[in-house]
């Protein structure tokens, strides 16, 4: 298994639709995501909480706090 060193990983919780989603953002320059964690995300916490099924909502929030 790979390792865990360096990935970040935010659940972001969509109020107005009761549905949380994983956000993780890759380190270095740019902003680009980490497509496979958020998936893996999505599929571990399926059954413990209500996970939005509309991808298209999976809005990045880069810069929030303490990610």
């Amino acid at each position: 298994a790979g390792g865990g060193a360096g990935r970040r990983l935010g659940l972001v919780y969509l109020y107005k639709r009761g549905s949380f989603y994983p956000f993780a953002p890759l380190p270095g320059p740019g902003q680009r995501r980490d497509n496979a964690l958020e998936l893996q995300v999505k599929a571990a916490l399926a059954s413990d909480l209500r996970i939005e099924q509309d991808l298209g909502r999976w809005f990045p929030v880069w810069g929030a706090p303490g990610l």
